[in-house]
């Protein structure tokens, strides 16, 4: 067992600097790896402790599907409710709104082009469109990593679908901080068509939802009859002296910029709008580990994190490794192409090639909390629960799922 372990720890400590910026390089240490192989599956239990802390102890979310494991072992961990009026249990087949880990379909998406010939993700915008009059110089690549901080001329909340596109068609550069925000992912999605003749929702169905028999995830929920979902109805988010409660519909996407986009859900955005399962997330997982949608090479591209050098780490529409502990969105112990995306709504997904293995975290902090507030005074004397920690939080949980999956690499 030790020899095993022994060999485990020498390909885990080259992963850790594959493909990885230089002062990400040898975080964890051979002791570091040799304490999580030496705990095994007593991890499980960490996970639910950590699990019922986040629904219980804190209240931060009303319940957690999560999933993770590698090519050939599933670990899923299933405690709470589907809202605030416990009216019925999450499982692996609970429905969530993904929110912003959409952007990672949209990435497979492109990368799916990529290896058809398609793109380039060296071209400017221009090259494939020329609607996008302020941004036509920026590349692809630029869009994709988030390399410049974009705008548009007005909140995109204030409008209807068609001033919304024209917004997006006039977006503009602030300047060259590379910042994380949801309208590169926009973008992308309008720019999907003018490259691939295909709209965005056609092209996924066709080539992931459909081979992958993902039967629990959509973006239009016409003919989805199931009961078992995510309630995200009455959030509040208090601003300027003022609470107000929102209402998110059953199935009706909860970014209120992909309602605007999508003419509430006729169409994908690229930015959010997906919505899915543990169940289903665990296959898509698997199936781009076992190259059944683009291949390992490929794949390999997405978290490449060699020239990272801002605040913020971006791979390809995602999170890389990052040196400072708070602000990194991967697991310090996972592999250095390593890449990841957190969803407002309290999803978050991990995928590690070189290790291969996954993690997917389904979590619910919007229903009956306050999820955004701008004075600190009325959060001390509410009675809602404050859900904004939520996204350090269950970075814990993260972890220990991790850690759970290394050590049951094969």
């Amino acid at each position: 067992m030790e020899s095993k372990n022994n060999k485990l720890i020498e390909k885990l400590i080259i992963n850790q600097n594959f493909k990885c910026a230089p002062d990400c390089i040898d975080l964890f240490s051979i002791e570091d790896y040799k304490k999580i192989l030496d705990k095994g599956n007593k991890y499980e239990k960490d996970i639910l402790d950590q699990i019922k802390y986040l629904v219980d102890a804190s209240a931060l979310s009303t319940g957690i599907s999560a999933v993770c494991g590698t090519l050939n072992k599933t670990f899923c961990f299933n405690y709470g409710y589907t809202d605030s009026s416990k009216s019925k249990l999450v499982d692996e087949h609970t429905i969530f709104d993904l929110a912003s880990v959409t952007k990672l379909f949209l990435t497979i998406c492109f990368f799916k082009l990529y290896e058809q010939g398609f793109v380039d993700f060296n071209k400017a915008i221009s090259y494939y469109s020329n609607e996008f009059i302020n941004v036509g110089n920026l590349t692809l690549y630029d869009l994709m990593h988030f390399n410049h901080t974009i705008i548009t001329d007005k909140r995109i909340t204030d409008t209807n679908t068609d001033e919304a596109i024209s917004l997006i068609k006039t977006s503009k550069i602030k300047n060259n901080i590379p910042t994380y925000s949801d309208i590169p992912a926009i973008i992308l999605g309008m720019l999907f068509k003018k490259i691939s003749s295909v709209e965005l929702e056609d092209f996924l169905t066709k080539e992931v939802i459909i081979p992958l028999e993902l039967k629990n995830t959509f973006w239009n929920s016409d003919d989805i009859v199931s009961e078992n979902y995510m309630n995200y109805d009455n959030e509040y988010v208090f601003f300027d002296g003022k609470l107000q409660k929102l209402q998110t519909d059953k199935f009706q996407v909860h970014d209120q910029k992909a309602r605007i986009l999508s003419e509430d859900g006729k169409h994908l955005c690229g930015h959010a709008g997906l919505f899915s399962t543990a169940n289903d997330i665990s296959k898509l997982c698997i199936a781009l580990l076992n190259e059944k949608i683009i291949s390992k090479k490929t794949l390999n591209l997405i978290g490449d994190n060699s020239y990272a050098c801002s605040k913020q780490r971006f791979g390809f529409l995602s999170y890389v490794k990052n040196p400072s502990l708070k602000d990194s969105e991967i697991y310090w112990a996972m592999s250095g192409n390593s890449f990841a995306m957190s969803g407002f709504t309290g999803t978050y997904l991990l995928i590690d090639p070189s290790n291969n293995l996954f993690c997917f975290i389904g979590g619910n902090k919007i229903n009956n909390r306050l999820t955004k507030c701008n004075e600190p005074e009325f959060i001390k004397k509410t009675d809602l629960c404050y859900s904004k920690n939520y996204i350090y939080k269950k970075d814990y949980l993260r972890d220990s799922m991790c850690n759970l999956a290394l050590t049951n690499i094969d």
